[in-house]
């Protein structure tokens, strides 16, 4: 509850209900709804080289950098229970976002990604946005300065070990 306060009131940033990781200076983005596959995708990555900033928010300031939002992650075992695990490798510098994963996960898939225009991204990100209910004004700039040099990626996936060679190569 306290998490979704600061969501809705912060004054500075707007909160994405996204994983988020920094690799190589920038930050990889995954907004998605509760139970969307957002801590499996950050601590997997995290376990391989990248830097733990969040997997349940993306802190935005106004010029579009990610901060990190630090807790442990929440990883969802076989039967619901939740595993609580320290991260390692904590990001610590504001990141600008190079890639913004809009996905879900689908037993199986191939991951073949349609790239999103930017401003189609904003909007699918604005739904992911805690204040875009009582502040859209406000956030859109935010998203807009966000987004506006990323990559945006949207797509069905399967196991994110299959996934994590493609993201760590974006920026060899």
């Amino acid at each position: 509850d306290l998490g979704t306060f600061l969501a809705d009131h912060a004054v500075d940033r707007i909160l994405v209900h996204a994983g988020v990781v920094g690799w190589r200076g920038r930050a990889m983005l995954f907004p998605a709804t509760s139970q969307g596959g957002k801590s499996t995708m950050v601590e997997y990555l995290v376990r391989h080289g990248a830097e733990y900033y969040s997997d349940e928010y993306a802190a935005i300031d106004p010029v579009g950098r990610v901060h990190p939002w630090p807790r442990w992650l929440s990883l969802r075992q076989p039967g619901g229970k939740v595993r609580r695990v320290r991260p390692t490798r904590p990001g610590q510098d504001p990141l600008p976002i190079g890639l913004v994963l809009l996905t879900r996960y689908q037993e199986g898939a191939h991951f073949t990604p349609e790239v999103v225009a930017a401003g189609a991204g904003v909007l699918e990100v604005l739904a992911h946005t805690v204040a875009a209910r009582t502040r859209p004004q406000e956030a859109l700039p935010f998203l807009r300065e966000a987004v506006s040099q990323a990559l945006i990626w949207r797509g069905t996936r399967g196991d994110v070990s299959a996934l994590a060679p493609r993201l760590f190569n974006l920026w060899t």
